[in-house]
Parts: C-alpha cells; sequence; structure tokens
C-alpha cells in the first residue's frame, strides 16, 4: 500500500477522481505462481497523466470546456473558445507526462526486496 499512498501524494488534482482511482491489485501469474502486483487506475486519461501527450491531433475541445471554466475562471459564455484554444494548443505541443507511478517504484523498491526476501524465508520454512 505504501505505492498507492505515495502516488496518490504525487498526483495532480482537479477534482480528485484520478487520486481515488489509485490501487493496487496483486495476480498470480501461473506457471511458475509468480506474484505481480498491479498498481494503476482505471480512468480514461490515466496513460496521458503519466505518459503525455505527443503533438498531434488536439483532444476534443469539449472536454476542456469544465477545466477551463474553472481552473482559467473563464466565464460560461467564453468557456467554449478558450477551451478550444486550448485542445489547439495541446495538439501542437504535446503535454509532457507526470510519470507518477514511475516516480514511485524507484522509491519502493527497497521495500519490494525486502519483503521478496521475507516471502522467500517464508515459503522455505514451511
Amino acid at each position: 500500500m505504501k505505492a498507492v499512498g505515495l502516488a496518490r501524494l504525487r498526483a495532480p488534482v482537479y477534482t480528485g477522481l484520478y487520486r481515488r482511482s489509485l490501487q493496487m491489485r496483486p495476480y498470480i501469474v501461473e506457471p511458475n505462481s509468480r506474484i505481480v502486483v498491479h498498481v494503476g487506475s482505471h480512468v480514461e486519461y490515466a496513460d496521458v497523466i503519466e505518459y503525455g501527450r505527443r503533438p498531434g491531433r488536439p483532444p476534443p475541445y469539449t472536454a476542456l470546456i469544465l477545466w477551463v471554466r474553472r481552473k482559467l475562471g473563464i466565464p460560461r459564455e467564453q468557456a467554449p473558445h478558450v477551451a478550444f484554444l486550448v485542445a489547439r494548443a495541446i495538439g501542437r505541443r504535446g503535454l509532457p507526462g507526470r510519470y507518477v507511478l514511475n516516480s514511485v517504484w524507484h522509491d519502493i523498491i527497497p521495500d519490494i526486496e525486502h519483503l521478496n526476501v521475507a516471502v522467500q524465508r517464508a515459503i522455505t520454512e514451511q
């Protein structure tokens, strides 16, 4: 859970949906019964937050109207026009990634190694 806690602290917040959606899910992978842990988010824009967006096609400006109103304080009447301009700028320049989850892994590698040793020791003692 340390990974999820650190990721939530580092996650950008607008509505809090991305931050709340971060979770850890363990899986057992056959045939050697390895335990794999997935830490991530199910929201559709999680990849854009993590890795960014290359220049190219702009995002739909309608998805940015509410953001423009709340974050930039733009009045309702002007919000669609400003959202279009923001979308066009994103399309031209792209967006840098935040690498929220990637940065967490560097901080928890010692914990993972310690946990791995403890699990191996518990298995051999049985």
